[in-house]
């Protein structure tokens, strides 16, 4: 007796006697019902046909999906197979379809892959161009890039720009200058990218950033403070390098404000660039101008120094109405992160608060002791000069009696 998969009792497999297996073989002879086969162009259609959808199928689809599909392939091969021989005595063939499924599953998937790496690689050469390598990673792993079209969102600005740069570009060569320029603006770009911003652009040796775009995060107007203190270190210490071939120095002015803006990709249908645009942009172009006024390298805006307060180490300088804004408000200078020497502390801080609080109380003599207090021990604090030659001006001419202690801004 002998097992075959054509004589089961009850779903078991019994045993056949040989004898009527071969009774079995004699009677498919003498009938002439054998099994038959697809003819070679059939399983040559039908192959094709499956390559084809399966082609498409996992092209069209990301690889884990796609995988899922060719499998789903594979048993519709094998299950049309087991079909067309119990009802129908025909082989299907099952090895080829599937081999075909496997290979168009793994072609695909490596195409996908080596296109995907080169778009990473080119979005990712794009992008770091503007914005820091870990914002960009962030990017590419969540597949979310910036879309056309802008979102309001509370970000920090930063401007910053050198001082009479104009009179040193006109007093060397343009290769000098482009030279001297593109290794400021390297130097400052690394700094920003170290701090988590985004280069928003150039504007000859201006450089705008923003901190907080294109991927959130909360302590953006801290990091821009850290960036601007980094700055002008850095610049400190090119200048002395460059003091070695020609003598000259470059000061920097920088300007931070922290507000609501309108971010994106903004332009028009053939242009656009991701930017910011809003009023808070503006105030924080005018505050970087501020520091000519007032002979300081940092200023911070309200909003900006609400948030870092704890942190930062900054000396309120006064309240102003910049050109287009009615409101006044206070700006700050930043004179540090974290810590600050005693001395600057009780001179630069506490003796000018008290200063700026008799000058804002119209007690001019008592102010002037007190901005003097500081020069003496920072002969070149240039708000306390600022401030004398006000207290001067104001014993000489005292200002009208509704006088609200605010400073207009009569230029950008």
């Amino acid at each position: 007796n002998k097992l075959t998969p054509f004589f089961n009792y009850r779903g078991q497999s019994q045993k056949i006697p040989g004898v009527e297996i071969h009774a079995n073989a004699l009677s498919t002879i003498l009938q002439d019902d054998f099994l038959s086969s697809l003819p070679p162009f059939l399983v040559l259609l039908y192959v094709l046909t499956i390559g084809a959808l399966a082609s498409f199928l996992t092209f069209s689809l990301r690889p884990f999906k796609s995988l899922f599909v060719s499998i789903g392939l594979v048993l519709f091969c094998i299950g049309l197979a087991f079909f067309m021989f119990k009802h129908f005595a025909v082989f299907f063939p099952i090895i080829l379809p599937s081999m075909v499924i496997a290979f168009t599953f793994v072609g695909n998937t490596m195409i996908k892959i080596v296109a995907e790496q080169r778009e990473k690689l080119r979005i990712r050469q794009t992008f770091q161009q503007y914005v820091a390598p870990s914002i960009v990673h962030k990017m590419l792993s969540s597949g979310e890039l910036p879309a056309y079209g802008g979102e309001r969102k509370e970000l920090t600005i930063l401007f910053s720009d050198i001082r009479q740069f104009t009179k040193f570009s006109e007093s060397h060569e343009p290769e000098f200058v482009v030279s001297r320029l593109s290794n400021y603006l390297s130097n400052m770009v690394d700094i920003i990218f170290r701090h988590r911003g985004t280069l928003d652009k150039f504007v000859g040796d201006e450089i705008m950033a923003l901190f907080g775009a294109p991927y959130y995060f909360d302590n953006h107007a801290e990091l821009a403070c850290q960036t601007a203190l980094e700055m002008i270190d850095k610049l400190s210490m090119l200048s002395k390098e460059w003091s070695n071939t020609n003598g000259q120095f470059m000061r920097i002015g920088i300007g931070i404000n922290t507000g609501k803006v309108l971010v994106g990709n903004l332009g028009s249908s053939q242009l656009f660039d991701y930017t910011v645009i809003g009023d808070q942009v503006n105030l924080g172009a005018r505050l970087e101008g501020a520091n000519k006024i007032y002979q300081t390298s940092i200023i911070l805006s309200e909003n900006t120094y609400n948030q870092v307060s704890k942190s930062a180490q900054a000396r309120e300088l006064d309240r102003v109405r910049v050109l287009g804004r009615m409101t006044p408000i206070r700006i700050y200078e930043l004179l540090g992160m974290h810590s600050l020497p005693q001395l600057e502390k009780d001179y630069k801080i506490k003796v000018f608060e008290e200063g700026l609080e008799a000058f804002r109380q119209m007690r001019w003599a008592d102010a002037l002791k007190l901005f003097r207090k500081v020069l003496k021990v920072f002969p070149n604090d240039g708000p306390s000069q600022v401030f004398i030659i006000r207290c001067l001006n104001y014993l000489e001419q005292p200002p009208d009696p509704d006088w609200d202690g605010v400073y207009d801004f009569v230029q950008k």
